[in-house]
């Protein structure tokens, strides 16, 4: 089985989310013409990640809000399956916010809400200020249509990808694909260099990683942020299917959905030989001497 996958990088914008549904329904069409399978956006693009706490905070909705039912009719329009960030106000708590991921699938059904688990914030001014943590990892079953098949999905947000735990447990779920929306900035490139393409050898999963790219001034008080870019879709061995490389201009990083074709079949072999999850030894990793 192969599917066939994209993921998008963008300059980051500010215009909350009825900026980023208009930007989506753009690309999930190209996405469409393209006979993508599955699409994945960075993190927070529905609302776009640097835009403040009051911002944030208006742009947050909950899983039953309007809002999501034009996500659920844009993928079954399209016909393509695809995960996006946004703040999440939740539905018993409306003064609880989560920086989460929804996964839908091509005929309109989330199959997946993930909630950021690792916030990144060593100065403690943004993200600990505004959202909540979250403390579980999902994993789910996505239908492909195209090809009338099934695989397991798992999705990790940013800061999430730099820890081993997370990918491990949804590797240990079984997932086959983790999907990563980042907000990554030019102090963090060693992350898709050698932190993810680590994360899908030591735990044989395809990894999709999508970033924004180019500079940032969103809101008054913020020093502002470059962002990256370098995009990557990653092999369970490790190796790069395809990717963004850094330009020497931030301003001139590519914009656009970088494709690759994911076929598990093609890494049973090297799976059988590095069967890392077979061979763990959790009866002495946490015996208190690793505590």
């Amino acid at each position: 089985m192969t599917i066939n996958v994209g993921v998008y990088q963008d300059a980051h914008h500010a215009g909350g989310w009825r900026e980023g549904l208009a930007n989506m329904h753009l690309v999930l069409a190209e996405a469409a013409e393209k006979e993508l399978d599955l699409m994945l956006f960075p993190e927070l693009y529905l609302s776009g990640y640097m835009i403040g706490k009051e911002k944030l905070i208006s742009n947050s909705i909950t899983r039953n809000d309007d809002v999501m039912e034009m996500l659920k009719e844009a993928a079954r329009k399209n016909k393509v399956g695809f995960a996006i960030g946004y703040p999440e106000k939740d539905i018993n708590n409306s003064s609880c916010i989560y920086n989460s991921m929804c996964v839908i699938d091509a005929k309109g059904k989330i199959i997946l809400n993930y909630r950021k688990s690792h916030l990144y914030d060593p100065d403690m001014e943004y993200e600990k200020v505004i959202f909540t943590a979250g403390n579980k990892f999902p994993v789910a079953d996505m239908y492909f249509p195209r090809v009338d098949e099934t695989m397991k999905i798992g999705a990790l947000i940013c800061f999430d990808i730099e820890f081993p735990e997370p990918a491990r447990m949804l590797a240990l779920q079984g997932a086959s694909i983790i999907l990563v929306g980042t907000a990554d900035t030019e102090n963090a490139t060693h992350t898709p260099h050698r932190t993810v393409p680590c994360r899908a050898a030591e735990n044989g999963v395809f990894v999709m990683y999508a970033n924004y790219t180019g500079a940032c001034t969103c809101f008054s008080g913020s020093e502002g942020a470059v962002f990256h870019g370098q995009s990557a879709i990653f092999a369970p061995d490790g190796s790069s299917l395809a990717n963004f490389k850094p330009e020497i201009s931030t301003q001139l990083a590519p914009r656009g959905i970088l494709c690759a074709q994911l076929n598990e079949d093609l890494y049973r072999q090297h799976k059988r030989k590095n069967d890392y999850l077979k061979e763990r030894r959790p009866d002495i990793y946490y015996n208190g001497a690793c505590l």
